[in-house]
């Protein structure tokens, strides 16, 4: 039995489907890859189905995953995973990168997929074993084979199109049948779609709300728990999205990976010195060309994160070999690295605050605290961090006159205005994060703002100020207070920043 028999229950062609993938794991990982995505596309439609949504206009995975997101029923983590799943059989197909290793780790998170979708789907009170290696196979099974015909057809028609591009006219004879063997196979697709509609397979949680699969999803969520490597490859697709060169496989300090001009990389397993063990390493350290801006320290899925920047990213902070030190940006009290991070690769939710989302700390300064973050910091914000001096900015704030936000011919405020906006600032400066203002209707609350907004890029206390509204006309009408009212040298604030609106 392996370890997707559970799905036999109520989907016996997606159990043949992952037993097909299990068993080619090894011999033919790039097989295996596509077995797991056409099971997670099967699957995928299988949730639509239940939930009896249409068809989206784009017929694509990509569409109808996009569709689930939107009505709430594919959580940020399963949809993570699902894009591995997704990345990793298209580079399997376009890029011929497919090994053990990497077809073994798919159907890890594929594991991790059909198990959340047992229990929201299938059976609420399933229980999962954990996930064991498949023993290498004695032989093919027997099922859809056809499939995997147009398969290996196709990986030699793209060999053959390689193999002939200076031959126009045999090339496209060839892209023309490929086409056709595609064409195929998404029919076989289609088959056992209209197949399983026809069969309309009922289960004990097909017949619940959306809300109480809604809640279902949410426990099997947090009873999940990512292996360390599976968490790694999350957190490398997360900084390869905002701009760093991230992979925990390759891009490691025992491979001879080594900071570079022009390069902004995160090297994996960077050593450090330790009090506690003779050789420790950093799960990431950043550089921005060969300047060391920033650890990384990962965890299990499962693992409360928070706790971890107090240990072991400070104790990696104060603790650069000597030799690396010529990489460091300066030193702060005992810190050689002036930004630390802690993550286990999950989204931030305030519920679950310590164990969920990227934890960051600027060393910089005793009185920063860590706090939570929603995303990660690119290579160009965190350098701007570096460079930005908040204790000059804060000086600035505090010398910068109110004569302009007086001007009759600009913003002419009320007394109650200043008073505002003063005190707004004098917390910002004593270093509070979280700060109510309440006025009420008709005071002036945008251009109350309009004059904040405009005294902190100033000063450059801030880099990007997001202005937040709950209804379209709100946000036009702050549009037009931003473009119309006049500051300094009598320019609204659209012809002295760039501005973003709601179009953008």
């Amino acid at each position: 039995m392996g370890n997707f028999s559970f799905l036999q229950t109520y989907w016996p062609d997606f159990a043949q489907i992952m037993q097909f993938a299990e068993n080619y794991v090894y011999t033919d990982p790039a097989s295996s890859k596509n077995k797991s995505g056409l099971f997670v596309e099967l699957m995928v439609r299988e949730i639509l189905r239940i939930e009896n949504l249409p068809e989206p206009e784009e017929k694509s995975h990509y569409a109808r995953t996009k569709l689930l997101k939107n009505e709430g029923l594919l959580p940020f983590d399963v949809n993570q995973w699902i894009n591995q799943v997704r990345i990793r059989r298209n580079d399997s197909a376009h890029e011929n990168k497919a090994s053990e290793q990497e077809a073994m780790t798919i159907l890890g998170f594929t594991h991790h997929i059909a198990v959340w979708f047992m229990q929201v789907y299938g059976d609420g009170s399933f229980k999962s074993e954990p996930f064991v290696k498949p023993e290498r196979p004695k032989k093919v099974p027997d099922y859809t084979r056809l499939v995997l015909n147009q398969e290996r057809k196709i990986e030699e028609q793209n060999e053959a199109i390689a193999n002939k591009e200076s031959e126009l006219a045999e090339t496209n004879a060839l892209l023309a049948e490929r086409d056709k063997l595609l064409a195929e196979q998404q029919a076989i697709i289609e088959k056992l779609t209209k197949e399983r509609e026809a069969q309309k397979v009922v289960t004990p949680q097909s017949t619940l709300t959306k809300q109480d699969r809604q809640h279902s999803s949410a426990t099997a969520i947090a009873n999940t728990k990512l292996t360390e490597d599976e968490t790694r490859k999350l957190i490398d697709d997360q900084l390869r999205k905002v701009g760093w060169e991230a992979d925990t496989k390759n891009l490691r300090y025992s491979k001879g990976t080594r900071p570079q001009k022009g390069r902004k990389i995160a090297i994996a397993e960077w050593p450090v010195k330790s009090t506690k063990t003779a050789d420790d390493r950093a799960d990431y350290a950043l550089f921005v060309d060969e300047q060391l801006i920033g650890i990384i320290e990962a965890k299990a899925y499962e693992k409360s994160v928070y706790a971890i920047i107090d240990n072991q990213c400070h104790e990696y902070a104060k603790n650069v070999k000597d030799e690396d030190e010529h990489y460091c940006l300066g030193k702060w009290q005992s810190y050689k690295v002036p930004f630390v991070f802690a993550t286990n690769g999950r989204p931030y939710l305030k519920q679950i605050e310590t164990e969920s989302g990227i934890w960051f700390q600027d060393l910089r300064k005793e009185s920063n605290i860590p706090h939570a973050l929603q995303g990660w910091y690119s290579p160009e914000d965190l350098l701007a961090k570096f460079k930005q001096n908040v204790d000059e900015a804060d000086q600035k704030l505090e010398n910068l006159p109110y004569d302009f936000l007086r001007d009759p011919d600009g913003l002419n405020f009320r007394y109650y205005q200043l008073e505002a906006v003063s005190a707004v600032e004098k917390a910002v400066v004593k270093g509070q994060q979280r700060i109510l203002l309440a006025m009420a209707t008709g005071t002036g609350k945008t251009r109350t703002i309009l004059g904040m907004v405009y005294r902190f890029l100033k000063t450059n206390r801030f880099r990007r100020i997001l202005f937040l509204v709950d209804r379209t006309a709100l946000g036009e009408q702050a549009q037009d207070v931003f473009n119309d009212v006049k500051l300094e040298d009598l320019q609204p604030l659209n012809k002295i920043y760039n501005i973003n609106t709601l179009d953008n």
